[in-house]
């Protein structure tokens, strides 16, 4: 697996901006965070834009046997609940090909029970 750390931005709002028109000769600063909410942003950032990887075999059998196991381990040690997105397109069609929700509202424990029995018969 490879979960990365949250990303950093602690500077993020010190950082300025010239607010002056290119012709101008005096600098206009001003903090970014006057503009936008730069810790709404880096939140944002981190709940949207964070990607993590789990890598494994070729194998079909396997591959489902992982997604199985990394399902569990990326909910239960790091609370997060993967979308339908989130799978391998091979893995995905099984979850679609079962009506299995997907999403914050509907996968859960319904969705790993799904692929636990489909990882039984791989």
């Amino acid at each position: 697996m490879d979960i990365p750390t949250q990303p950093s931005f602690k500077k993020a709002g010190e950082a300025r901006i010239n607010l002056a028109p290119r012709t101008s000769t005096t600098p206009e600063i001003h903090p970014l965070s006057g503009f936008i909410p730069v810790a709404k942003w880096v939140q944002t950032y981190h709940h949207y834009l964070t990607e993590s990887f789990v890598f494994g075999p070729p194998d079909a059998g396997l591959r489902q046997k992982l997604a199985v196991a990394a399902t569990k381990v990326l909910q239960a040690d790091f609370g997060l609940e993967l979308n339908i997105n989130a799978y391998a397109p091979d893995i995905r069609h099984l979850l679609t090909d079962l009506n299995i929700p997907s999403g914050p509202n509907g996968q859960g424990d319904e969705a790993i029970d799904s692929l636990d029995a489909i990882g039984d018969t791989a």
